[in-house]
């Protein structure tokens, strides 16, 4: 079914007919994420399921023009290397597979997308700009969970030395790059990307970068001095401190 309405829409959209265009884009939409949502069930969430979804999004997202497509796009090659969310019972997870290659390809792809940008016509532009920007989002979480467990590199030890992952679990204790390498690249790289954001006026990258440095803090913050009344008053004083600065921020540059 998702693929029939996927077909239609873009049928209409390569008309071009103005009068056909808004339900083109919303035939294409409907279409793409009922295809990408039925093949990830009946192909059990593989690699093969995730790279197909990506694709069929990403070239959906073209014809349509659609921000939401493209930005799933991006999340969907994410899924291709292991990342995912899952709730339980008043529990939320993150999970980051690979960190490193995480952070190193959707930076790439985030500049690409900011490079690209310049270079389009509006719509697609748009297209590009979100791509970027969810791409940033990834390299964050990227750096966050590799400043709590560090990475060890699961993905380049099975391609290229493959007897080092034990049968029986022991290597899951074999960190190959420490957590201290993500907590100080991460606050590098979030302050290069802040004052860079400032300069160039992108406000979206200001507060980003300033809502991920809240949260690198308060990680370090509250696993070194734990959860007592005086870490909690101390974070909560310096959050809003650091929130009426972003406000500020804003409103001058508004």
């Amino acid at each position: 079914f998702g693929a029939a309405v996927l077909a239609l829409g873009i049928a209409l959209t390569v008309t071009r007919q103005a009068s056909t265009e808004l339900i083109a884009q919303i035939l294409t939409v409907i279409g793409a994420l009922s295809f990408a949502g039925a093949l990830m069930v009946y192909d059990d969430a593989s690699l093969r399921a995730a790279t197909a979804i990506t694709i069929v999004l990403a070239a959906s997202a073209l014809v349509a023009r659609s921000s939401l497509l493209i930005a799933l796009a991006v999340l969907s090659l994410a899924a291709c290397l292991g990342a995912r969310t899952s709730y339980r019972h008043a529990v939320y997870s993150l999970a980051i597979q690979e960190p490193t290659v995480t952070i190193v390809l959707f930076s790439g792809l985030a500049l690409a997308a900011y490079l690209i940008s310049k270079r389009l016509k509006a719509d697609y532009e748009r297209l590009a700009i979100t791509a970027a920007r969810v791409s940033i989002l990834l390299v964050n979480f990227g750096f966050w969970i590799g400043s709590l467990w560090g990475d060890r590199l699961l993905l380049g030890r099975h391609l290229f030395n493959p007897g080092s992952i034990s049968p029986t679990g022991s290597w899951r204790t074999a960190v190959v790059i420490p957590d201290t390498v993500f907590t100080i690249g991460w606050a590098l790289a979030l302050l290069a990307v802040g004052v860079w954001g400032a300069r160039e006026n992108r406000r979206w990258v200001v507060n980003t970068a300033a809502v991920f440095g809240g949260i690198h803090f308060y990680t370090q913050w509250f696993s070194i001095l734990r959860a007592n009344a005086i870490s909690v008053l101390g974070g909560g004083i310096l959050i809003l401190i650091c929130a009426m600065a972003l406000y500020r921020y804003n409103k001058a540059a508004a």
